[in-house]
């Protein structure tokens, strides 16, 4: 019992030490140096005295860069929607000058068609013609050519 209650003891020196230890290093100007020694007035840094970034310059750099990322997300997530709005209004518009040059080219047939009907017509029209003036070229006379001499007043 005697061994433990010393071996108690010598846990709680040693414990007492290391804290005191610690705490000896953490006071010590040499071992915690005064970042705060090299900045100026106007938030400059004299070079030849500057013994590094104290924890709250340190903690202001990971909240703008966390803020930077932050940005760069919301940009990336606005140039997503805007490049998503173009490529939909894009094909909306594709769409409608495909309609409009399908009824378009349905309209140039309807009128193709059109004036091959009337080509056709006058085809026919210049076909019968030209038959009547095969019959007529002889100067053949007609039944009832000759029925109306006479009959004047005179």
């Amino acid at each position: 019992q005697q061994k433990a209650e010393a071996k108690n003891q010598d846990d709680l020196a040693d414990r007492d030490a290391k804290a005191l230890h610690v705490s000896n290093m953490m006071g010590d100007p040499l071992m915690c140096e005064d970042t705060g020694v090299a900045a100026l007035g106007d938030g400059g840094v004299r070079r030849e005295h500057f013994k590094g970034y104290s924890k709250a310059q340190i903690a202001q750099f990971y909240k703008e860069n966390q803020q930077m990322l932050e940005e760069k997300a919301g940009a990336k997530e606005a140039e997503a929607a805007e490049e998503a709005l173009w490529t939909s209004q894009t094909s909306h518009l594709n769409k409608m000058i495909e309609a409009h040059e399908a009824e378009s080219a349905a309209q140039k047939r309807f009128e193709a068609m059109e004036h091959k009907a009337a080509i056709l017509q006058q085809a026919e029209v210049e076909k019968a013609r030209k038959k009547q003036a095969e019959l007529d070229k002889y100067g053949s006379v007609q039944a009832g050519y000759f029925d109306g001499f006479g009959t004047s007043v005179r």
